[in-house]
């Protein structure tokens, strides 16, 4: 039996996003962050469980938020533009 994880995803465009449909599909919690040039798609995501960009819903039990201190991670993944990064 595979060890489900708390995966954390900081970035929330379109690559971010994608990343939380296998990570949640098969079976581990999923926490999308978004970065300060996110704040619009965290909202969309939070109020439609979509990325306003994407054509599918987020499987169940995804969560969004909006960029602040986390822990208690088991990974980080970065999908983030690289122009959001100076």
């Amino acid at each position: 039996m595979t060890k489900k994880m708390t995966i954390t995803i900081v970035g929330s465009g379109m690559m971010g996003s994608a990343l939380a449909f296998p990570a949640r599909e098969n079976g581990n919690t999923v926490r999308l962050f978004g970065t300060p040039l996110d704040r619009e798609i965290i909202g969309t995501c939070r109020n439609t469980n979509r990325h306003p960009k994407l054509k599918n819903d987020f499987p169940p039990d995804c969560t969004f938020y909006q960029i602040v201190v986390f822990c208690g991670k088991d990974i980080e993944t970065l999908g983030m533009f690289k122009g959001a990064i100076q």
